[in-house]
Parts: structure tokens; sequence; C-alpha cells
């Protein structure tokens, strides 16, 4: 079956209606450095929705200014807002913006995606 790798379990929709969830690249700026854990990034990602992909490590970006985290966010505007976090005695203001460019699934063929102005994608 074609979608195997990419799904655990398919349903044929049938009229019902259904939550709206979408992939949100979130950039994370301003985490002071003593604080650039993991566990961090991944309390902030859930303040926007189910966190899918939070660096393990450090150094899997190389720039330590900015942090990405994957949610599956349910809200259709875009993501830009200024979070507190707290530490001890003192609060650290966090920048959170969604990336701009458009995610598209690893399922689907990025060279097809854009052929002649179509934004119709073809599957593999």
């Amino acid at each position: 079956m074609i979608w195997g790798p990419w799904f655990s379990k398919l349903d044929l929709w049938r009229g019902q209606c259904l939550s709206l969830e979408r992939v949100a690249w979130l950039k994370l700026f301003g985490i002071p450095l003593h604080l650039l854990d993991p566990e961090v990034l991944v309390n902030i990602g859930e303040l926007f929705g189910k966190v899918l992909h939070a660096p393990k490590g450090l150094v899997e970006d190389h720039n330590l200014s900015v942090c990405r985290v994957g949610v599956l966010a349910g809200e259709s505007e875009r993501i830009v807002e200024t979070v507190v976090l707290k530490w001890k005695d003192r609060s650290f203001r966090v920048r959170v913006e969604e990336e701009q460019e458009d995610w598209i699934p690893d399922c689907l063929d990025q060279a097809d995606i854009y052929d002649n102005g179509d934004r119709s994608a073809r599957l593999l």
C-alpha cells in the first residue's frame, strides 16, 4: 500500500465534521543558553499544540540563537507570539514565530508541487 509508510490508520470520510489540524514549524528566539534544553523546547511547543518534533540535542541546528519545534496546531492563523519563560526568580521573554515557508509532507513529490504555477501535488 502506498500510504503504509506514512500512516498507521486510514478511515474513509463519510461526511463527518473533522477538526482543523495542521503542522506548524515554530522558531523560538531568545531562550537563554543555560535553559536551552529539549524539555524546555517541548514545554514551549506544547503551548501551541501537540509537539511532533523538538531537537534532541543542541547540535542539530548549529545556531543557538533560534530553535525549531514542530507542532500539530489546531488554529488556522499563523503563530506569532511572545511567551514568558520563568526560571528561579527571573523571567525571560521568548519570541515564537511560525515559519513562513510552506511545509510539504515527505509523502509528496516536492519537485512536482509547483510545476507551471500549478499548486496541486502529485503522489509518488
